[in-house]
């Protein structure tokens, strides 16, 4: 009977350990190309199109749900291995993959039509817009080795942003092994809104509308979810991007179960990130229209140097 009581205290002790650990969040999901593809036929029943043929789909094509897979010789033989690697260099990728490290990728997308936003002709508008979607990308490296290089290059873009992988980010947000690890971040419309309207730049550009009531309780209308993934086991990447606004994110949903994924929107919002994000955006809204006003101010002194041109020719002429 003691013996009994021993090996169930235990059993015990392992299944709360298991539990716990879950909880740590440490689960990365590993999925190969072959799998990844057969989830999106067989599970998503999406419909597989050449990427000869991405230029010639619709609209239609995309909210029924699409994918599209390669293999290394396939990236040889259309030649397509100089455009991927301008790409990695683009995101500082290059010095981790290059195209030649691709085995194998595929992507899959599915999303509601966006031509509603172009209804949203007032701010109340806003609070009829149903939105959501998800994409998905597999890559299947020839190595298994860059894990940890992956996740020190996501850490120090998140550093960029002024956010500390290890002090800002919880277990379930960010890992680092040696040859896995995963970033989740899980952002609550509703909360990312309250961060965006306590922001000052854009408060000060809200004061100059002549609409600033309506476009506020607009914002605090709209509701919904996004998050980002990225998951590194071996040589297989998975990176899923998911939202839903003013409605369900189900095509998020029906992605992470197909791919085997745990569920991203059980990861609480995180303060810190949203601020994170409404910042970054709104500096380089800022530094966009900087550079627009002064590119305006560039073309109001060349007209002006014109005008001086044009009207020392005409006095000249009588």
């Amino acid at each position: 009977m003691k013996n009994t009581k021993v090996i169930a205290c235990v059993l015990s002790a392992a299944m709360l350990a298991g539990v716990f650990s879950g909880c740590s969040g440490k689960k990365v999901t590993n999925i190969s190309t072959e799998e990844f593809t057969k989830a999106c036929d067989k599970t998503l029943k999406l419909e597989e199109v050449d990427i000869e043929d991405i230029n010639d789909l619709e609209q239609e094509d995309l909210e029924d749900g699409i994918y599209l897979s390669l293999e290394q010789e396939d990236i040889e033989d259309m030649g397509i291995g100089d455009y991927i690697d301008m790409y990695l260099k683009s995101l500082d990728l290059d010095d981790i993959i290059e195209a030649e490290d691709i085995e194998s990728a595929a992507v899959a997308a599915k999303m509601s039509d966006p031509s509603v936003i172009y209804e949203v002709e007032e701010p109340e508008d806003l609070e009829d817009l149903e939105l959501e979607g998800a994409y998905a990308l597999q890559l299947t490296l020839a190595d298994d080795d860059k894990a940890a290089d992956i996740m020190e290059f996501i850490a120090d873009k998140l550093d960029e942003l002024d956010l500390d992988v290890k002090k800002d980010l919880s277990k379930q947000e960010y890992y680092a092994g040696k040859n896995d690890g995963y970033l989740k971040v899980h952002i609550e419309v509703d909360k990312l809104v309250k961060i965006v309207l306590e922001n000052e730049d854009f408060q000060d550009a809200l004061e100059d509308s002549d609409m600033e009531d309506e476009i506020t309780e607009a914002l605090e209308a709209l509701t919904g979810e996004a998050v980002v993934t990225v998951e590194v086991s071996g040589a297989n990447v998975l990176i899923l991007v998911g939202f839903g606004v003013n409605t369900d994110a189900s095509t998020l949903g029906d992605f992470v179960k197909a791919f085997g994924a745990s569920d991203p929107t059980k990861i609480p919002h995180n303060e810190k990130v949203g601020e994170a994000l409404v910042e970054g955006v709104a500096d380089a809204v800022a530094t966009y229209i900087e550079k627009a006003q002064e590119a305006a101010e560039r073309v109001r002194q060349h007209n002006d140097e014109v005008q001086v041109v044009d009207d020392a020719i005409e006095s000249q002429l009588g």
